[in-house]
C-alpha cells in the first residue's frame, strides 16, 4: 500500500544502535504499485510454464548465492536490525539452506499426488453436452463449481440452446427433469436478470425463453448468451442469471477465453481426443482441473480454488492439512 504522497523521501532506514539514518526511500506512488504488480504477473505466467526441475536449479542458485554472501548480507542486517554480526551472518547462512533444502527436496514434494476415486465422466459430445447443462442446473444453478460459463464448439452450442428452450417452471416437489431456477425476489419485486432487455458487451440473448414470474414472487430466468465473433467477452466478475454463460467458440480463444475471470473454482474440458483435452485442461486457471467429468468429486479429493475463488484446499488428505495446526514435536539425541 502506498503511504503519504510526498516530495521528498518519507521512508527511513536507521541503525538501532546509533540511530543514524542508513539510507532513505520516497513511498511508492500508486502508478508505481500498479506497475510492480503487473510484472509480478507477467513473470508468474512464464514461471509457472518452467518445469520444476530447471525451477530447482535457479533456487539451488539463490541458496549458493546466500552462501558465498554472508558475510556482506550479515553486515547488512545488523546495520539494519543491530543485532550481533554473528548472529547475522549465521541468519544468511540458514536462509541458503532452506533455499537449499527446497531446490534438493521441492520437486519431489510438488509432485502429483495419485488419489484413488472414481466420479464417473464421458467423452461422447451430445452426452458431455448434456452432462454440462445437467451440472450446470444442478441445486437449482446454485452449486458453487457449477460450469457458470460453457464454452463450445458450433456442433454442440445447438444441443444446449435447445435445452434451454425445454426450462419449464414448476413444483420442485414433484418435478421431473428440468426444473428452471427459482429466485426469491421478495414482495412483489422482481430481480432483473443480468443483460435483459439490453446488449452487453456484443453479445445477444440466444434462443430460449424470457425471464417469467412464477407463484409466491419469484423469477424463473431463462436464455443463454451466445459471443459474437469478434472480441466480446463475459464480464470477468459476472455470474449470469440466464441460462448458463454459454458461448460458442473459435478453437484458438478456447483457454484465453476461459481465464479470462477473476474467479477460479474449477473448470473440465470434454473431447474424444483425450491427450488434446489433456493440454486444453492442463493451463486453465483454476483450483480443480477436470478432463471429461464436470468435476472429479468424492470425500477423498481436494476441493477449493484459486484467484477470488479463494485459496486452501478443503476435503481428502490436502483438507486435512489445512484444518489441523500440525505441532513439531523433536527431541535431540
Amino acid at each position: 500500500m502506498s503511504g503519504p504522497q510526498t516530495s521528498g523521501p518519507a521512508y527511513q532506514v536507521v541503525n538501532p544502535a546509533t540511530g543514524q539514518v542508513v539510507e532513505t526511500f520516497d513511498y511508492a506512488t500508486d502508478k508505481e504499485i500498479e506497475s510492480a504488480l503487473a510484472a509480478v504477473h507477467a513473470g508468474y505466467a512464464v514461471w509457472r510454464d518452467v518445469p520444476i526441475a530447471k525451477r530447482a536449479k535457479t533456487v539451488q542458485l539463490i541458496g549458493e548465492l546466500f552462501a558465498e554472501r554472508q558475510a556482506e548480507l550479515g553486515a547488512l542486517a545488523t546495520e539494519e536490525t543491530g543485532k550481533p554480526l554473528a548472529q547475522s551472518k549465521g541468519e544468511a547462512a540458514f536462509c541458503g539452506e532452506i533455499f537449499d533444502y527446497f531446490a534438493t527436496e521441492g520437486p519431489e514434494l510438488a509432485a502429483d499426488q495419485p488419489i484413488k476415486t472414481f466420479s464417473g465422466g464421458t467423452d461422447d459430445a451430445v452426452a458431455a453436452a448434456d452432462l454440462a447443462w445437467e451440472t450446470r442446473m444442478s441445486n437449482t444453478r446454485q452449486a458453487c463449481n457449477s460450469n457458470k460459463r460453457m464454452i463450445v464448439m458450433d456442433d454442440v452450442y445447438g444441443r444446449l440452446t435447445d435445452l434451454a428452450k425445454d426450462l419449464r417452471p414448476g413444483d420442485p416437489a414433484g418435478c421431473r427433469g428440468h426444473l428452471r431456477a427459482a429466485i426469491l425476489t421478495g414482495r412483489g419485486r422482481a430481480a432483473r436478470p443480468a443483460g435483459r432487455g439490453r446488449r452487453q458487451q456484443g453479445r445477444h440473448p440466444a434462443r430460449g425463453r424470457s425471464a417469467e414470474r412464477g407463484a409466491g414472487g419469484v423469477l424463473l430466468p431463462g436464455g443463454a448468451d451466445r459471443d459474437h465473433r469478434g472480441d466480446a467477452r463475459l464480464p470477468r466478475g459476472t455470474v449470469r442469471s440466464g441460462g448458463g454463460g454459454l458461448l460458442g467458440l473459435q478453437r484458438r480463444r478456447g483457454p484465453g477465453l476461459a481465464n479470462d475471470s477473476d474467479y477460479g473454482l474449477g473448470g473440465a474440458v470434454f473431447s474424444k481426443d483425450t491427450d488434446r483435452a489433456r493440454k486444453l485442461a492442463e493451463p486453465l486457471e483454476v483450483g480443480m482441473s477436470n478432463v471429461n467429468t464436470p468435476a472429479g468429486e468424492g470425500a477423498e479429493v481436494p476441493f477449493g480454488g484459486v484467484k477470488r475463488s479463494g485459496f486452501g484446499r478443503e476435503l481428502g488428505p490436502l483438507g486435512m492439512d489445512e484444518f489441523v495446526n500440525k505441532r513439531m514435536f523433536y527431541v535431540a539425541d
